[in-house]
């Protein structure tokens, strides 16, 4: 499936409202798990990060800022993340979204996110995951930039 099917499909869900829920009606809790959201409490100074299943497409969706920039993260062909799950992956976007640094390279900012997810994928949630499955685009200047 080419990127763009995969952003129109993404954009179609959203509007639709296709967040996957596990055979239990959960919203994909696995057993022993809370359904309290903790990325959802922020300061609207810092930056926010939002992650989310796409089931139509075997996707998981993060959109925030880092720096100056707004970021959308698709990583591709993974099963239905848990909310837990979800939220270490919010979590850890929102720790990378804290620069020191004033002038931020663009390109550097994707790819300190999308290493990690890549290390939140593979150590955290424990998926065997490639850096081709992820993509991470921002847009500069009316113009889409990605890695």
């Amino acid at each position: 499936m080419s990127i763009r099917s995969i952003i129109f499909t993404l954009a179609v869900c959203l509007a639709a409202g296709c967040v996957a829920e596990n055979s239990s009606g959960e919203g994909g809790l696995r057993e022993g798990e809370s359904n309290a959201d903790e990325a959802t409490t922020t300061d609207p100074t810092t930056p926010n990060f939002k992650c989310l299943n796409v089931a139509a497409v075997q996707l998981v969706s993060c959109s925030g800022i880092v720096a100056i920039f707004p970021i959308k993260v698709d990583v591709g062909d993974v099963d239905v993340l848990s909310n837990n799950d979800l939220n270490l992956l919010n979590n850890s976007l929102n720790k990378v979204a804290i620069l020191n640094n004033v002038n931020v390279d663009v390109n550097n900012v994707l790819q300190k996110v999308e290493l990690e997810v890549l290390n939140v994928f593979l150590n955290t949630i424990k998926v065997a995951l490639e850096p081709e499955d992820i993509n991470v685009c921002t847009s500069v200047a009316g113009g889409l930039i990605c890695r």
